[in-house]
């Protein structure tokens, strides 16, 4: 203030830019590509940013329901508002769920699977058999399909809200094939004995939490983990 009036600062004024928003990184689709075609393809719509859930590959989950369930040997072709994959095909069931199931795609050079929502699968006698018997210690998440997530019978998670198409005399065929997997699996865990050479475990030292360790489905079932098929 100067003689009664204010003077005008000569200091600039700071000019505040607004950062533009970056846009998502956009994630290629699988290059599927699976000859010679033996039935029909379904387009299946997917987000558009995959998950790392498995031990090797990309995951890309189901975003709307498809025209037709999914199971083994089914054609797929994999799209987002912005991409278009070839065509691959679904294998087998390599991770189950409470609410999902994973499929392996083959047709594609590098490794990738497909996440479903149970409602939106056919699962064979001895996946639905398995499911229904080990639903409590299956994995809760991740959450129900957002179709699903808000229904009265989802709300309880300890009871199971899906009811399969088996006949009663499947169900013995069933538990004595999945019998059978459990004990196969079972014959192969390698074992070792204690002998005169074998080193002593050092107590010093920290265990190898990070190990791989070979499990049977019983195993990954009663440990509350999701069941994984033979990749």
């Amino acid at each position: 203030m100067k003689n009664g009036r204010f003077e005008q600062s000569s200091v600039p004024k700071r000019s505040h830019k607004r950062k533009a928003k970056t846009a998502p990184p956009i994630i290629p689709l699988p290059r599927l590509q699976t000859t010679p075609l033996s039935g029909p393809v379904l387009e299946i719509d997917v987000l558009p940013i995959p998950t790392m859930e498995e031990r090797i590959g990309l995951t890309w989950v189901v975003d709307n329901r498809p025209r037709h369930q999914l199971a083994c040997s089914t054609l797929v072709k994999l799209r987002t508002s912005t991409q278009l994959s070839g065509v691959g095909r679904l294998a087998q069931i390599v991770t189950l769920r409470k609410h999902w199931a994973t499929f392996s795609i083959t047709g594609s050079q590098v490794t990738c699977s497909l996440r479903v929502p149970i409602p939106w699968t056919r699962l064979s006698a001895l996946e639905s058999h398995a499911h229904t018997k080990h639903y409590p210690n299956l994995p809760s998440t991740p959450r129900p399909h957002l179709a699903f997530r808000s229904l009265p019978p989802f709300l309880n998670d300890l009871e199971s809200p899906y009811e399969f198409d088996t006949w009663d005399d499947e169900q013995p065929g069933a538990e004595a094939s999945l019998t059978q997997i459990t004990n196969a699996a079972r014959k192969r865990r390698p074992r070792t004995e204690k002998t005169a050479t074998t080193p002593e475990p050092n107590n010093d030292t920290e265990d190898d939490t990070n190990a791989p360790r070979q499990s049977t489905i019983t195993d990954e079932m009663d440990e509350g983990t999701e069941w994984e098929g033979e990749k």
